[in-house]
């Protein structure tokens, strides 16, 4: 069987850099872990020595030139997205760069146009599309179980403590630093989010309305909390709220770290990531008529999202197929996001687009200027 050779580019996000490695080295069909690189050689060693890779580098352009890697991972900061997806493009590697895709959708457009005009696939890493709970709950929402969809709402509080800039790290390192990550505790899983709700909803967002702030870690340079109204083309509405400031006993199965419903016009769907039971659907006209309840044990409860996601890009690139989750879909819950914090800035509802070159700044942080 033919086999993808793969790279990883950047250990910053090692909380899925490593599941990739574990799930490569484990035999992923289709796919091997060839080499890795990291600009600390010392951590890219021992990646390559921990996941079986054959070679490590401090300079992603050493790995580009590899001929036996087809494919790259890309779990640097987010920053560094920009030259190292264009980088990896122009050498004819597909791409698969986790979230968020960029800093603006200025560089996530370059980031696409490169890919194109390269020929090559450019993913965007959202493993909730490939959670087990998430899937069930868009196949009874495809299959008309609750109706139209035309609410919802997702909340997610992880402690800043979990944050840490490298899997050594007794700090947030990168993850608070504006530069590098393009926007705080908000932007930091809001676009998982939006991207999920786009999915599940079914429709684009035209317009958002948030607010940002520093609410529990004041000693930080960046947010740490942020709410935001998403507005579909559907007339649907769905919040979302993302945050830092979660109790520091967050873990599997802790008390509503992780909580979404969708609501439509004859039933709703609850699912809660990391609770028993993890999705729940009501519908029918009696309370109990219509209703169905879904769990998840061992790999699938979480893990199992990883290894899917991985073997869609996998599938995608040996059967020429563009994957399902796309550098496009990656831009799309980016300007969801940063509308949020443009919201929060300018104190009112922002229509997408939203202004290419818009980042993040301190000034967000401030009251709103009416």
């Amino acid at each position: 069987m033919k086999k993808v050779g793969i790279g990883i580019i950047g250990l910053d996000i090692h909380y899925h850099a490593h599941a990739f490695g574990q799930y490569l080295r484990e035999g992923m069909p289709g796919a091997e872990l060839v080499a890795v690189s990291d600009p600390n050689g010392g951590r890219a060693r021992e990646f390559a020595a921990a996941y079986g890779a054959r070679a490590s580098y401090t300079d992603h352009q050493e790995l580009l030139t590899r001929e036996d890697v087809q494919a790259v991972i890309v779990c640097s900061y987010t920053s560094a997205h920009l030259a190292q997806c264009v980088d990896a493009a122009q050498a004819g590697k597909h791409i698969m760069v986790d979230k968020p895709i960029a800093c603006t959708v200025a560089d996530a457009d370059r980031m696409i146009a490169t890919s194109r005009t390269a020929g090559v696939f450019l993913m965007t890493a959202y493993p909730l599309r490939f959670a087990p709970p998430y899937a069930k709950a868009r196949a009874w929402i495809q299959g008309g179980r609750i109706g139209t969809p035309v609410s919802g709402s997702y909340a997610m509080r992880i402690p800043l403590p979990l944050m840490k800039g490298s899997r050594d790290a007794k700090d947030p390192g990168w993850y608070v630093d504006a530069e590098k990550s393009g926007g705080g505790g908000f932007l930091d899983h809001c676009v998982h989010y939006a991207d999920l709700l786009r999915w599940l909803f079914d429709s684009e967002v035209a317009s958002v309305m948030g607010k940002i702030g520093r609410l529990t870690y004041k000693d930080i340079p960046i947010d740490d909390y942020g709410v935001a109204i998403l507005c579909f083309e559907t007339g649907a509405l769905a919040t979302i709220e993302s945050s830092w400031h979660g109790a520091k006993w967050y873990g599997d199965r802790a008390t509503s770290p992780d909580y979404c419903v969708i609501c439509g016009t004859e039933g709703e769907i609850y699912i809660r990531y990391h609770k028993t039971p993890q999705v729940e659907l009501y519908a029918g006209d009696q309370p109990l008529e219509g209703s169905s309840f879904w769990d998840y044990e061992g790999e699938d409860r979480y893990g199992s999202a990883y290894r899917r996601m991985l073997a869609s890009f996998i599938e995608s690139i040996l059967s020429s197929t563009p994957p399902p989750v796309t550098g496009e879909d990656g831009r799309k819950a980016l300007e969801i996001s940063l509308a949020g914090y443009l919201s929060s800035l300018e104190g009112r509802e922002i229509k997408l687009p939203i202004p290419a070159s818009f980042r993040w700044t301190p000034a967000v942080l401030e009251p709103a200027r009416n």
